[in-house]
C-alpha cells in the first residue's frame, strides 16, 4: 500500500535563482522529512483515533515513515508490520482501510490461527478442529471481562487455548470441578476451572446436548463449561463464515490530503541562504 504524491516543480521553485536551486535539494528533503513526520505521528494518528472505537496504542503508533536525503527527494509512510509480541497492524488495519472487495479474506488474529491447530475431541470420540478453516471464531459480549480499551485481554485468549489444548473434550463436563457463578465469572475475569470446549454442528445435535440446548437453537462454537446442577454451557465463541469489512479508515485520503497541504508550506519555511 504506498501512497504517491507528485507537485508541480516549476510552480514550487519558479521563484528561485539559480543558486537557491542548487541549494534546493537540502531544503526539499528536510521539508519532506517534516511532512512525513507531520502525516505519521499526527495526521493518521488523528485518523485513527476518529474511526476507532478508543483504539490501543500499538494502532495509535503503528504509522512510520522512511526518511528522504538530498540524493533521494522520496519518502513512505508505511503502517509497521514488525511486532515481537501481538497481531501485526499493517495487517488488521487492512481490511478497515481497502474493505472485502480487495482482499475477501478475513485477517486471522494469531489466537485464530492457533485455533485451527488445535484438535479437540467430540462427545462421540471424533477428532476436529478448534477452528475450521475457512471460519472465524467470534467472541460473545458479555462472556469476557474487557481491558480499559474495550477488547479480551490476551491472558484471557491464552485460557482458552490452554483449555482446548489440554485435551477437555465436550465428554469431560462431568470433569470439571470449582462450581462458579455466570455473574462471578464475568465480574473477576475468571474462567470456572479453565474448562472450554468447542462443540460442531453434529455434536449438538447429539442427545445430551440437544436436550440441554431444547430452549433455543445453539450454534457451534466454543463453550464455557461450568460445573453445577445442572452442568450449564455457556457460548463464547460463534464459528460464523469469515467477516466481512466496509472501509472506515481512510489511510490514503488522509495521507495524500496532508502531503498536499504540509508539503508546500514545509519547503516555503525553508532557508536556501
Amino acid at each position: 500500500m504506498d501512497i504517491k504524491v507528485e507537485f508541480d516543480v516549476d510552480k514550487l521553485i519558479g521563484g528561485l535563482d539559480e543558486l537557491q536551486k542548487i541549494r534546493l535539494p537540502r531544503a526539499a528533503s528536510i521539508a519532506l522529512n517534516q511532512t512525513a513526520y507531520k502525516i505519521s505521528r499526527e495526521v493518521l494518528k488523528q485518523e485513527a483515533d476518529d474511526s476507532f472505537d478508543n483504539p490501543v496504542p500499538l494502532t495509535l503508533n503503528a504509522f512510520l515513515y522512511k526518511k528522504a536525503s538530498e540524493q533521494k527527494l522520496e519518502t513512505t509512510i508505511f503502517i509497521r508490520d514488525d511486532v515481537p509480541k501481538g497481531n501485526s497492524p499493517s495487517r488488521y488495519l487492512r481490511p478497515h482501510i481497502v474493505g472485502q472487495g480487495y482482499d475477501r479474506r478475513t485477517y486471522l488474529t494469531r489466537f485464530q490461527r492457533a485455533l485451527e491447530n488445535t484438535a479437540t475431541t467430540q462427545i462421540d470420540g471424533r477428532t476436529v478442529q478448534a477452528k475450521n478453516r475457512g471460519t472465524y471464531m467470534q467472541p460473545v459480549l458479555g462472556q469476557f471481562k474487557l481491558n480499559k480499551y474495550g477488547n479480551i485481554p490476551q491472558g484471557q485468549y491464552n485460557k482458552v487455548l490452554t483449555s482446548l489444548m489440554g485435551g477437555v473434550s465436550s465428554a469431560d463436563y462431568f470433569s470439571v470441578r470449582r462450581p462458579a457463578t455466570q455473574s462471578a465469572f464475568v465480574a473477576k475475569g475468571r474462567f470456572s476451572g479453565n474448562a472450554f470446549v468447542r462443540l460442531d454442528e453434529q455434536t449438538l445435535q447429539h442427545p445430551y446436548f440437544a436436550n440441554r440446548f431444547s430452549q433455543y437453537g445453539a450454534k457451534p462454537g466454543i463453550y464455557r463449561v461450568v460445573p453445577g446442577t445442572p452442568t450449564r454451557f455457556y457460548r463464547a465463541f460463534t464459528e460464523r463464515s469469515r467477516l466481512t469489512y466496509q472501509p472506515r479508515f481512510d489511510f490514503f485520503y488522509a495521507s495524500v490530503t496532508a502531503a498536499n497541504k504540509y508539503f508546500p508550506e514545509f519547503l516555503s519555511k525553508q532557508k536556501f541562504f
